[in-house]
């Protein structure tokens, strides 16, 4: 098992204004989704955003996302669970909690009809 917290870093100087992300409202794994792509379109210039959402809406393979052609979206993933969803990620050893493998998939997956532009942001 992968030692995430070692290989993830982000640039906390880049991030942008989050007042609007202080505590998740999500209810279901939907909102999660979308929550979680608001939050990557935020650290997007527009084009940039625009570029993502065309690359995604014309990739065949469903394991590729084109958000991480832009940025490292893993680092944005592990901020929204651990500061937004206030869900403890890691275990004494510093590995992922296997509970919250599954969150993070879900929400990957529930993210994909924002992160393609089926669903407008």
């Amino acid at each position: 098992m992968h030692n995430w917290r070692t290989i993830l870093s982000w640039d906390l100087s880049k991030q942008r204004d989050r007042r609007d992300f202080k505590r998740s409202k999500a209810k279901n794994l939907d909102e999660m989704g979308k929550e979680f792509a608001t939050l990557v379109k935020k650290e997007c210039t527009r084009e940039e955003w625009a570029e993502i959402v065309r690359r995604n809406a014309a990739e065949e393979n469903p394991d590729i996302c084109h958000t991480h052609d832009f940025m490292d979206t893993n680092v944005v993933m592990e901020y929204y669970i651990e500061n937004i969803l206030h869900v403890t990620m890691w275990d004494n050893q510093g590995n992922m909690k296997e509970n919250v493998m599954d969150l993070w998939d879900n929400i990957w997956e529930h993210a994909t009809p924002w992160l393609a532009g089926i669903e407008p942001l």
